[in-house]
């Protein structure tokens, strides 16, 4: 059925690959729940997530040892994952759940979980800091 009305937000399915035994990979899929966002609001999160895609760009090319001699695998992220998965992330179906099977309500929870399968990505410490 067609509504004129705007939804505030719009269930997808999405599937994460997550780390597993033996240095393997696992599929997931669950449904996600997402903010209805404006075109404007789109685009800013694009923009920062292409932001982003730079800078790691700048930072492997800095480690492998043929970037720009100015740039710094210190250089700060615009944003991280988290921050683009806030924005439009607001839930999930009933099948994400805890340890204990009962449904999940955290998003920090799933977050952790989509950033550790990210891992290679993230800086492990910041400039300044030795551990």
């Amino acid at each position: 059925m067609f509504h004129l009305y705007q939804p505030d937000h719009i269930e997808w399915p999405v599937s994460v690959d997550l780390p597993s035994k033996g240095g393997t990979k696992k599929a997931y899929t669950f449904t996600a729940h997402f903010n209805v966002l404006s075109q404007d609001d789109c685009q800013k999160q694009q923009d920062h997530h292409n932001q982003m895609l730079v800078t790691m760009r700048r930072r492997l090319e800095v480690l492998q040892g043929y970037g720009k001699e100015d740039a710094s695998v210190i250089e700060e992220l615009p944003c991280s994952y988290e921050d683009l998965a806030d924005a439009v992330l607001c839930g999930w179906g009933a099948e994400v759940v805890d340890r204990d099977a009962s449904q999940s309500s955290s998003i920090t929870h799933l977050r952790r979980s989509y950033t550790a399968s990210r891992a290679p990505l993230q800086p492990r410490f910041k400039h300044g800091s030795t551990a």
